[in-house]
């Protein structure tokens, strides 16, 4: 008995398809013509890697792109995506990167097949070629970072980090949101960490590496040891990702066979891609032991079988596939040929030899009843042909009566799409389509955060000399008051009393000798600093007066005490330098959140709009200080606005860009807005805003369907198809029989226009 043919399938009758393959990242695209076929895949065309800048550079760059591909990828139109993580959320492509896209496919007359996630990809190769492959696989990007955890085969999180100037941090941070994970499931994180990029050059990524091994492995406690980084050169990144991109299409295309082709060669005649090592780092990778190739097949097989492809962001189903397992297994079956027993043989032969020696007396009435046997015998065989005509001819009536012809019209739409400026109004309730005039609502989030900073400030600060002094009055008419704060000098140097003094008037014991009046008192110094320490027997004026009237003398000691030195304090600069800083963070972090809240039809601005503030300081103005803190709050308010708000006029700005005999598209329009930068410095939600949008949708041919029934009626299903696939409003057109069974007999379009069904696509 013949093994049954796991792999027969209804990919024999279409065992080759040439595709389109587009690896596009923000910054950066590459082109590849792949041919997928029962051999595997093989990769006829490739283009360099270049760099663009918005959607209408992208178009020309990917435009150039495909001429590198040469002559034979003129007639293929198939594509499929290569994308970023980033850009895919819930399945789908985001809502930002989607017109791109359709821009792409519009305006260079492809088909889109679907996309596949470059890092998934990657991840996909490592696990294939090890089943127990257990890493972290770092993706770059120009905008992120998407790190993938694998655990013994098996992707335990996926984790995707903003890029900033920080790459150590950036990386760090993603390590820290596995840790999380990894101590919760119990196992130590993969001491096997491999980079990739289109964006990043070898030199970038190695800088990366660097940063990877600068790290302080001490504190990271999720690993065993320190880890090994290794790089996947871009020969092999091309390899990976194209073969991934091209089981996708033939698993989705039903070619069972190529996509286990393209399966077996990666995983068992293809060197595995190879990846810079960090030998001139100091480090040398070890790689694990790889299954057996008899192993690594029995797993191919099974999983070919048994797992669905999610490279398109919705599964593929893999049903069809089973089903063909078991056909395939039917079909192949072969019934045992047996030969003739020996002794029935025996027998025949002994009973053909005996028959003829009685033929020769047989009577005439075993003549007869042989002629009417075999009358009868003939009788029977014309009357079972006849029903048998019958029935054919009955069956055939029946199955033309009942056939119906399902007729699928892929309708040719057209790009309408309408620039514009629209008023964004918080005050008003309705939209005014006339005015371009969108009821906007309001929305705030507070912020909250602390910063601090080294002082710049300077000022002096010491101490006062202190001293005692004789205060001589040279009057003999009076004693003197002198009261507290009197300023006494010695030259630059100034004092002033410390309490109110009365000098005593001076006497005059004989004629022409004058005794001066005096008394003790206490001064200090008016100036911090050194200079004050003057010495004892120093003259001191008394001012305002001149010395012939009072005068003061230092007596005792040395004036001592005197000291300064510079230090630190807060300077007015210091607060306002502060206070921009982290008002600049806050409105920055909440703008973010604005942001992440964006999506799925509602529009949050960015703004700068304060409208509270809550700021405290740790010192004051002049306070001395190393260094300044601040814990500030901040309500920042914006405006927003809705998809659906927005559709009303959308729709009613495109009804004038619609050509004759179409009409607009009743699903939802594209719309790319941004408000101008002058409008975001000076955002105040209770004026209007203005917001610059470009509006698109397509136009869909306006075509009855009972014209199309009128045409195609009575005609051959090949003549029909070429008859509306001839018209301007009709890019494609599939005419099926149903039921399945009358598409043997019939080919033609029934001549009953009930009988024909027609569906718009």
């Amino acid at each position: 008995m013949d093994l049954p043919n796991l792999f027969s399938t209804n990919s024999d009758k279409d065992n080759q398809v040439m595709t389109i393959f587009i690896h596009l990242t923000d910054i950066k695209i590459q082109s590849f013509l792949l041919s997928i076929s029962n051999e595997g895949v093989r990769i006829l065309g490739k283009s360099n890697v270049s760099n663009y800048e918005g959607v209408d550079n992208c178009l020309v760059r990917v435009d150039e792109s495909l001429q590198q591909l040469g002559r034979k990828s003129e007639k293929v139109s198939l594509v499929i995506f290569g994308l970023n993580y980033a850009w895919v959320k819930k399945g789908e492509v985001t809502e930002d990167k989607n017109p791109l896209l359709k821009k792409l496919t519009d305006d260079l007359s492809l088909k889109p097949m679907g996309f596949i996630i470059i890092s998934e990809a990657i991840v996909q190769q490592k696990i294939s070629s090890n089943s127990m492959f257990t890493g972290i696989i770092a993706v770059f990007s120009e905008k992120n970072l998407t790190l993938s955890l694998i655990h013994q085969g098996k992707v335990k999180a996926i984790e995707t980090v903003g890029r900033s100037s920080d790459g150590k941090g950036d990386f760090l941070e993603g390590l820290a949101r596995f840790s999380a994970k990894s101590e919760k499931e119990g196992f130590y994180l993969p001491s096997k960490i491999i980079m990739a990029s289109l964006d990043l050059d070898e030199k970038e990524l190695k800088k990366h590496q660097q940063y990877i091994y600068d790290s302080d492995w001490a504190v990271q406690t999720q690993f065993l040891q320190p880890p090994t980084v290794t790089i996947i050169l871009q020969k092999d990144y091309e390899e990976m990702i194209t073969k991934e991109a091209a089981k996708a299409v033939a698993l989705q295309k039903g070619m069972t066979k190529a996509a286990m082709a393209v399966i077996a060669t990666r995983d068992l005649d293809v060197k595995q891609p190879t990846e810079l090592d960090s030998d001139e780092l100091g480090f040398s990778e070890v790689n694990p032991d790889q299954d057996s190739e008899l192993e690594v097949a029995t797993k191919i097989i099974d999983d070919a079988v048994l797992e669905s492809p999610t490279s398109f962001g919705v599964p593929i189903s893999t049903k069809e596939f089973d089903k063909e397992l078991v056909s395939g297994s039917e079909s192949n079956l072969k019934e045992p040929d047996f030969e003739d027993d020996s002794e029935l043989a025996v027998d025949d032969q002994s009973y053909g030899e005996t028959k003829h020696i009685f033929d020769k007396n047989r009577s005439h009435d075993d003549v007869g009843a042989k002629k009417h046997y075999k009358n009868f015998r003939l009788y029977t065989l014309v009357g079972f042909i006849a029903g048998l005509f019958a029935l054919l001819v009955i069956g055939f009536f029946g199955i033309t009566n009942s056939a119906i012809a399902e007729v699928g019209v892929v309708l040719e739409t057209k790009s309408v799409s309408k620039d514009l400026e629209i008023t964004l109004d918080t005050s008003i309730s309705e939209t005014n389509s006339e005015k371009l005039i969108l009821a906007a609502g309001k929305i705030s989030k507070t912020g909250k955060s602390e910063s601090s900073m080294q002082t710049t400030g300077i000022t002096i600060v010491g101490e006062k000399a202190k001293g005692k002094v004789f205060i001589y009055n040279n009057l003999v008419a009076a004693e003197k008051l002198l009261t507290k704060g009197t300023i006494l000098s010695a030259g630059d140097v100034k004092f002033e009393l410390d309490d109110d003094v009365t000098v005593p008037a001076a006497s005059s014991p004989k004629p022409g000798e004058l005794v001066p009046g005096k008394i003790e008192a206490f001064v200090t110094a008016t100036k911090i600093g050194a200079d004050s320490n003057i010495v004892e027997n120093v003259e001191l004026l008394v001012l305002p007066f001149d010395k012939s009237s009072y005068y003061a003398v230092v007596i005792d000691a040395d004036f001592i005490g005197g000291s300064s030195r510079e230090v630190k304090v807060v300077s007015v600069e210091d607060r306002i330098e502060l206070l921009t800083d982290l008002k600049k963070e806050i409105i920055e972090e909440i703008n973010k959140e604005f942001q992440d809240d964006s999506g799925d039809g509602v529009y949050i601005l960015p703004s700068k709009n304060i409208v509270s503030e809550e700021a405290s300081y740790n010192f004051e103005v002049g306070n001395e200080a190393e260094s300044l803190s601040l814990t500030l709050t901040l309500e920042i308010e914006t405006i927003k606005y809705t998809s659906e708000d927005l559709k009303p006029l959308a729709t009613k700005v495109l009804a004038s860009e619609i050509p004759e005999n179409y009409k607009l598209f009743d699903g939802d329009p594209q719309i790319l807005s941004a408000p101008t930068e002058n409008d975001l410095d000076t955002l105040d939600t209770t004026k209007p805003v203005t917001l610059s949008a470009n509006i698109s949708s397509f136009a869909i041919p306006i075509i009855s369907e009972e014209k199309i029934k009128g045409e195609i009626t009575g005609k051959s299903i090949d003549e029909a198809r070429s008859l509306l696939e001839a018209k301007d409003e009709i890019k494609s057109a599939e005419i099926i029989i149903n039921p399945s069974f009358a598409r043997l007999l019939i080919r033609k379009i029934p001549g009953k226009l009930e009988k024909i069904k027609v569906e718009f696509k």
